[in-house]
């Protein structure tokens, strides 16, 4: 049977979705299984079989504010498999860590080359998601982990912390590989250094509408980021866009390509037949290298890849706010922070219907209430009227001027540096927005993640000069706990986290 992987903690309307798209015969869970809502025709009746039976459904953002399912073949993904295991080498003497959420196809990669190569699967617990890169080398030394997968966000924003510090390694990593997004040069000479002997740093490239990864490439630092030749049964060509065919599209063939989207998006022009083969246009500006592989330009469409690879349709999240009464008009424009590509949204109001006292607060909590983490902009701002070019169209350049300066009020120019809870305040706003409700709103209630955590910990060191951990926010992610945490610091009081072995340790419910 074919299968769709959902998140546990996407929110519940999105769930639904899903499930109304792909009508699966069962759900699987941790309860064990029960019987879908209503069972759909089988995947073949529903889309023509291209090679072999259908071996997944994966949902990405649609345009037209549902998600697209896309339906992967059993032979795509034996293909991708076996390949990644001749690429990386793997062997039963590996052991794999299986870091991504399970909506993330990456994850098959985990999983299914380890149960294909006899590989030791590692399941990442919370210690893998509070911690920053240290902690994170720490428990991969722990698991003796050999091989990584990651999304490109983590690989970056763990290779700034690497490129920073010094004596942290993984001394059995012999391989990592950066999935999602382009890596940063700096993040692949941090992370080629992550074993003594060195480690392996691999650049893969693969949308969702193909098996997982269909091309590898090699990174050694101070290399251009490029991507490499397709993986075996697989192709790649460049298509001319635009009439004067300067720019070029990456466009992949061969076994790995999907069977199309399910559902009302199956007409979509992505898919396609060139030259008699069965095609996916990937919306991404490419040109060929002379050494077989390809550099990658951006893309053409509204497309854009957030949050270290996640591919959004800002379509999507514009409908969802238009979907709610007090809004008029919006504008998603993307921008760079913390490592990653981020999203912010610009908002017309019916100032009759806005919630008050803070509208763009409430609108982060109904966006995070029917939409992915990774696609809740990061900012949201209430305008009178968006700024306009000389044609009459939005003004985007000026809205993302806005979104990467953020300027401060005249109270944050004045705020007294000394005020611990001040300047967390203004930290708080300049990451999220807007300031916390009251003293007892949790940071990730109000909005933030991984990412924006991130950002929050950047802003804490410029304002109050002291570090603060990632696993430190995640245990005290409340206002008022987290100021006083940071009054502490700044007062001399000594607080550690639990790998580094100094000062006061955090006692654990169990083992050692």
């Amino acid at each position: 049977a074919a299968f769709t992987l959902l998140e546990p903690d996407l929110p519940a309307p999105r769930k639904q979705l899903i499930v109304d798209d792909c009508r699966p015969v069962a759900l699987i869970t941790e309860s064990g299984p029960a019987r879908g809502p209503q069972p759909g025709p089988p995947l073949d009746e529903r889309l023509v079989r291209r090679t072999s039976p259908a071996a997944y459904v994966a949902y990405t953002s649609g345009s037209t504010g549902v998600p697209k399912g896309v339906v992967i073949e059993q032979a795509a993904l034996e293909n991708h498999v076996r390949r990644t295991i001749d690429w990386y080498g793997l062997t039963a003497a590996d052991t794999r860590l299986l870091f991504s959420s399970i909506a993330f196809d990456l994850a098959l990669e985990q999983i299914c080359t380890s149960m294909t190569a006899g590989c030791e699967l590692a399941f990442r617990d919370e210690t893998f998601v509070y911690g920053g890169a240290e902690d994170f080398l720490h428990h991969c030394r722990r698991l003796g982990i050999t091989v990584l997968s990651l999304p490109t966000g983590v690989f970056n924003r763990f290779g700034a912390e690497l490129a920073t510090s010094a004596g942290h390694t993984a001394p059995d990593l012999r391989l990592v590989m950066a999935g999602g997004e382009a890596p940063t040069q700096g993040a692949v000479a941090a992370w080629s250094n992550a074993a003594p002997q060195g480690t392996r740093v691999v650049n893969g490239y693969g949308p969702t509408e193909t098996a997982v990864v269909v091309c590898y490439r090699d990174l050694l630092p101070g290399d251009a980021i490029t991507i490499g030749a397709p993986i075996d049964d697989v192709r790649f060509r460049l298509e001319p866009l635009g009439d004067d065919g300067k720019a070029t599209e990456l466009v992949v063939q061969g076994v790995a390509v999907g069977r199309g989207y399910l559902g009302q998006a199956a007409s979509s022009s992505a898919f396609c037949v060139l030259d008699g083969q069965w095609s996916y246009r990937t919306g991404d500006v490419a040109t060929a290298q002379p050494d077989g592989g390809y550099r990658l330009h951006g893309r053409f469409d509204a497309q854009v890849k957030v949050h270290g690879g996640f591919r959004v349709e800002p379509g999507e999240i514009v409908s969802r706010l238009l979907s709610l009464d007090f809004v008029l008009d919006a504008v998603i424009v993307p921008f760079d922070g913390a490592g990653s590509r981020l999203l912010a949204a610009f908002v017309r109001l019916d100032d009759s219907r806005a919630p008050q006292p803070d509208p763009a607060a409430a609108i982060v909590r109904l966006l995070a209430a029917a939409l992915p983490d990774y696609m809740v902009p990061s900012q949201v701002t209430v305008v009178d009227a968006f700024p306009l070019t000389a044609r009459g169209k939005v003004d985007r350049a000026a809205l993302l001027h806005r979104a990467q300066t953020r300027p401060g009020t005249d109270a944050e120019e004045s705020a007294d540096p000394t005020d611990t809870a001040g300047q967390l305040r203004l930290a708080w706003r300049h990451v999220l927005g807007s300031p916390p409700q009251d003293a007892s709103t949790s940071f990730f209630a109000a909005g933030g993640d991984s990412i924006r955590a991130i950002e929050l910990i950047t802003q804490v060191h410029s304002r109050l000069g002291v570090r603060l951990r990632a696993a430190e926010l995640y245990r005290t992610p409340a206002f008022d706990a987290l100021a006083r945490l940071l009054t502490d610091r700044r007062d001399g009081i000594p607080t550690a986290h639990h790998t580094t072995g100094t000062t006061l340790v955090r006692m654990r419910p169990a083992g050692q």
